[in-house]
Parts: structure tokens; C-alpha cells; sequence
């Protein structure tokens, strides 16, 4: 990727053309949203650089009248940082030309392999995501993103330690269950452990860095008593709307029909959650001849 702007235009002048690591763009009207595809492009390949301000190559790269610099700098600073997941690694300045005229250069570094690929979200991961041939930006295709997912490392947060929790923040009613588990299911590795010592086994409990079994962030979400007394936003929010759209409001002016908070480790979380679902679910009744009670009389919700 080369470093200086007036010797980047020389050379695509003496060319007349881009190439697949320069796209120009007059950007008269303000920023264009096709800017997001380049980048998107650029960032899943080689990288490559963005000029905003100039004509064509064909037409010399001469300064677009009117274009405003800072609005077009700022803009694209806005929708590149909010519109391509993941956030990409660009470099965006405003610089003068030869002339003085002033343009926004991008410059579009190669995206981290195992963040790849990157892509406009509005457009979702397998109609967002683009990659540079020639002096095109064509949309990936779903073999190509499943190809860079598999580079993907497997996150690991839930290995991480919670060092202010202890094993007492565990519910025993869920360890003793999982302990139960391990010990049926593979008998030789942990039939003659004590329960601590199956947790430590199964790195549910590890060792920090001052010699204390704490649990793991994993652990404390499945399994302990009060998890959100560490990490009050790992929760689940249920909200019953009266339409069809967030804003939508009842004739008496209520916004949500229900609206409820689930804590507690995830399978508790989970009953919660489909407990407020199953109360605000219509429900039907059929007569389909006799059941095993003799009564022919049966229940269904509105979904499975």
C-alpha cells in the first residue's frame, strides 16, 4: 500500500485506471455507500486504498467542484465504524493534493484472518461480505464465507476466571447434578474424585494467579446461585409489544403487554423466559376424540 498520495495519483494517471488495491470516487453528492462494499473488500483480501474527492482516472483525477472535504471525512469515519461488522482496521485522513484541492483518503489495512469476513450488517454476514477482482467489488459467495468462518478461532471466554467469585457461589443443587453426570458417564476418570476435585478436573474450578479455586465465567453462568451479583447484564429481558413494532402502544397507552427480567444461571434464566412466553401465548382447544383420560377435549398453544 503506498504511503504518499501525490505519488499514488502520478501513478494511477499515468495508468488511467484503477486496480485492485485503489478505488476512486467522486463523492460529489456526499459519502457513498458504496465506499462500504471497498472496504468490506478490501479488508477481506490484501487491503487497498479509498480516494474520495476525484474524478475518474479516465478523466485525469481532476478535483470534484464542491466536494466538502470534512463533511465527507467525518461521514465516512461514522458509517465505516458503525456500518461493517466487525469494526475494520482503516486509517481515514484528509489530505491536499498537488493542486491544494483537498480529498479523504481510506486506507483499508488486511482484516485480522480470524474476524473474516467483514461486512455490511445491514445487509447481513452472507449478502454484505465482498472481495476485490480487479478493479470490481463482488459480493463473496456462501462457499467463500463458510471457507474463511472454519479460519475463525473458537472464542474462549467462558474459560475466563471470575476471581471475586468462589465455589460457594455455585448452586449445590446444579453441581451436585453435574458431578452426578460426570461420575455416570465417564466412570474411570472421576468415580474415586471428591466433587471439588471432579470440578478442578472438569476446569470448572481453576487456580488463579494468587493459588484460590475460583470458578470460571462458564461455570458461574451455568451453575451458579446468583450469577448477575458479578455480571448484573448477563441476563435475558422478555418483552410482550401490543403490535407489531417497538413503539406501538395499547388503546390505554401501555407500551409492553409484559416485560420481565430472567436471572439466575442459564437453565433458570431459560425456565423463566419460557414461562412468560407460555402465559402470553394464545391457546386453542380441540375435540379430537378420546384421550387416555377419556375426554376428548385437547389444548394447543399458539406455538410448539
Amino acid at each position: 500500500m503506498e504511503t504518499n498520495t501525490t505519488e499514488l495519483i502520478e501513478n494511477l494517471r499515468r495508468s488511467q485506471a484503477e486496480n485492485g488495491r485503489v478505488e476512486v470516487k467522486a463523492a460529489a453528492g456526499g459519502f457513498p455507500k458504496s465506499v462500504l462494499e471497498t472496504v468490506s473488500a478490501f479488508a477481506n483480501g490484501d487491503g487497498g486504498t479509498i480516494l474520495l474527492g476525484l474524478t475518474d482516472p479516465a478523466e485525469g483525477l481532476q478535483p470534484v467542484e464542491g466536494f466538502n472535504a470534512q463533511a465527507v471525512h467525518d461521514a465516512s469515519v461514522e458509517a465505516i465504524r458503525s456500518k461493517i461488522t466487525p469494526r475494520p482496521p482503516v486509517d481515514i485522513q484528509i489530505e491536499a493534493t498537488d493542486e491544494q484541492h483537498r480529498i479523504v483518503r481510506i486506507d483499508v489495512l488486511p482484516g485480522d484472518p480470524t474476524q473474516k469476513p467483514y461486512y455490511i450488517e445491514a445487509h447481513g454476514m452472507y449478502n454484505g461480505s465482498y472481495q476485490r477482482v480487479g478493479e470490481a467489488d463482488i459480493r463473496l459467495t456462501k462457499y467463500e464465507i463458510d471457507r474463511l468462518l472454519e479460519n475463525r478461532s473458537q472464542p474462549r471466554y467462558d474459560e475466563e476466571l471470575v476471581s471475586e467469585a468462589s465455589f460457594k457461589d455455585l448452586s449445590p443443587t446444579l453441581v451436585s447434578a453435574y458431578v452426578a453426570r460426570l461420575r455416570e458417564e465417564q466412570p474411570r476418570v472421576f468415580a474415586a474424585l471428591s466433587d471439588r476435585e471432579v470440578l478442578l478436573q472438569a476446569r470448572i474450578l481453576r487456580i488463579d494467579s494468587e493459588g484460590r479455586e475460583v470458578p470460571t465465567l462458564g461455570a458461574l453462568l451455568a451453575m451458579g446461585s446468583y450469577p448477575q451479583a458479578f455480571f448484573p447484564q448477563l441476563m435475558m429481558s422478555v418483552v410482550v409489544l401490543p403490535g407489531e413494532e417497538l413503539g406501538e402502544v395499547t388503546e390505554d397507552g401501555r407500551r409492553f403487554l409484559d416485560n420481565h427480567s430472567c436471572t439466575g444461571p442459564i437453565p433458570s434464566m431459560l425456565d423463566e423466559a419460557m414461562g412468560v412466553l407460555v402465559r402470553n401465548m394464545r391457546k386453542t382447544s380441540t375435540m379430537e376424540g378420546l384421550n387416555s383420560s377419556g375426554i376428548g377435549r385437547v389444548e394447543r398453544y399458539e406455538y410448539p
